[in-house]
């Protein structure tokens, strides 16, 4: 079965680390003072909180947000699974089968998408330009640097695959009055993972084993 926390912490990793800031400024530049005003241009606003160390602001929950939370976490990006699949969904035609002697037993691995998740995620940024330029890294992320798939290691060896579905810019008043745009996306999630069956061995059988890479053909005993 699949290690949902596995799969959230690697996602909350790979966001912390690869989501900058595009050059949000705090303050004026004063002609007689030549410091310049803090910008969070390259920074990772997510996980440092670049505005607000002490709070930690813009901090990556894998849960559904509050309001409350929203007002105080600005830039924050927060997701939530909304459909689950537990059951296997198709194999990745990848098969393995390892034979013992001494048990009398033949064991058979395949590969398959374990799970399909649903998930919910929403951004919210403190200006429409962010807001558009956060999204353009989302999808930098899925299609260039998830090699194409999404696909992301965990820390127990699988492979997740992330899949960006839709993405909307729902705006409510309340927030609008605030400064805080909201960026609320729809995506796919899927774990890679091997069912194992093990049968006993029959001599009078003939097997396909996987040797230096090269899959070869056992003869009858």
């Amino acid at each position: 079965m699949i290690d949902l926390d596995d799969a959230f912490r690697t996602i909350v990793g790979f966001m912390e680390q690869n989501i900058v800031g595009i050059g949000f400024q705090i303050g004026v530049t004063d002609p007689s003072n030549p410091t310049p005003p803090v910008t969070d241009l390259g920074k990772p606003i997510l996980s440092k909180g670049f505005f607000n160390q002490t709070e930690k602001a813009g901090r990556v929950m894998p849960a559904p947000p509050d309001p409350k939370w929203i007002k105080e976490h600005v830039p924050s990006l927060a997701f939530w699974p909304i459909g689950f699949a537990p059951k296997p969904d198709y194999h990745i035609k990848k098969k393995w089968i390892d034979q013992d002697p001494l048990t009398m037993k033949v064991t058979t691995k395949e590969e398959y998408y374990r799970a399909r998740i649903l998930m919910q995620a929403e951004m919210n940024t403190r200006s429409n330009m962010e807001r558009t330029l956060m999204l353009a890294q989302l999808s930098h992320l899925f299609n260039v640097a998830g090699r194409g798939t999404g696909r992301l290691k965990t820390l127990k060896g699988d492979y997740i695959y992330l899949k960006l579905l839709e993405s909307r810019e729902p705006q409510d008043p309340e927030y609008t009055e605030q400064g805080i745009y909201r960026l609320v996306m729809t995506w796919e999630l899927r774990v890679r993972d091997y069912v194992e069956t093990t049968e006993a061995m029959l001599m009078s059988a003939r097997y396909t084993l996987k040797y230096n890479g090269q899959l070869v053909s056992l003869p009858s005993a």
